[in-house]
Parts: C-alpha cells; sequence; structure tokens
C-alpha cells in the first residue's frame, strides 16, 4: 500500500511540475516575444517618396504620353498645386486621351472650379475621352 501512495506521490509532483513549467514557457514568450512594429501589417507604405515638384514638372513635356500621366498622378500624391495651370493645359490640348483624364481627375480632386466649363465641353465632344471619367472628375469637383 505504501508503495502506491509513493508511486501516486511523485507522479503528483511531476504533474505539477510540468503545469509550472508550461505556466513559465507560456509567459516567457508572452513578455519576451520579438518587438511590436510600430504599424500594423499591410499599412506600410511601399510607394517611394515623391519627388519635388521642380524635378516633376520638365516630365509633363515629356514625348511619352505614359511619363505624363504618371507625372500627373506623382502631382496628385505631393499636392502640388502649383502644377494646375500646367493640367489646364493638358485637359485643353494633351494629344492623348489617357493624359487628359488623368488631367481632368486631379484637377476634380484638386477642386479647380476653372475646369468644370472644359470639362463639360470634353462631355460633349471629345469622343476619345471616357465620359466615366469626365462624369467622375465633375463629381470630385462638387464633393466636399
Amino acid at each position: 500500500m505504501k508503495q502506491i501512495e509513493t508511486a501516486t506521490g511523485v507522479a503528483s509532483i511531476w504533474k505539477r511540475t510540468a503545469q509550472i513549467g508550461i505556466i513559465f514557457f507560456t509567459l516567457l514568450m508572452f513578455f519576451c516575444g520579438p518587438p511590436r512594429p510600430d504599424t500594423p501589417p499591410g499599412l506600410e507604405s511601399d510607394q517611394p517618396e515623391v519627388p519635388p515638384y521642380e524635378e516633376l514638372a520638365p516630365r509633363l513635356k515629356s514625348e511619352n504620353w505614359s511619363t505624363r500621366s504618371e507625372t500627373l498622378l506623382e502631382i496628385e500624391r505631393g499636392d502640388y498645386r502649383q502644377a494646375i495651370p500646367e493640367m489646364l493645359r493638358l485637359l485643353r490640348s494633351d494629344p492623348h486621351p489617357a493624359v487628359r483624364q488623368t488631367a481632368a481627375l486631379i484637377l476634380g480632386s484638386f477642386k479647380v472650379q476653372e475646369a468644370a466649363p472644359i470639362i463639360a465641353r470634353m462631355l460633349a465632344s471629345d469622343k476619345e475621352v471616357s465620359p466615366d471619367y469626365l462624369m467622375e472628375a465633375l463629381a470630385r469637383l462638387e464633393a466636399t
């Protein structure tokens, strides 16, 4: 009988030691894990810094329509409102429809009311630019 009590007591001690070990390990992992990131995953900006406007301005006169269009998007990201006169020029007279519609959308985002009549005329006469983009540009002009 004494042998059974001793075996039960030893098993109980090992069980208690295992429980304490699990608790210790859990606390160690909880408080000693890797450092917390400054921002949650997915919110880090993987876009590079926007170059200064002085660097972007000459690209608006590029021969490549794609370069002009991408530059307009960078101007919007940088909130370079000094480019508004050049964007109005591109809206009126750029030979490529993608550049004209990008300029319309950004001028709408910048709430440039001077662009409204130009965009309205484009809706009626410019068959190369999608009316959806022009309507979106007008909606952006009106949004507060």
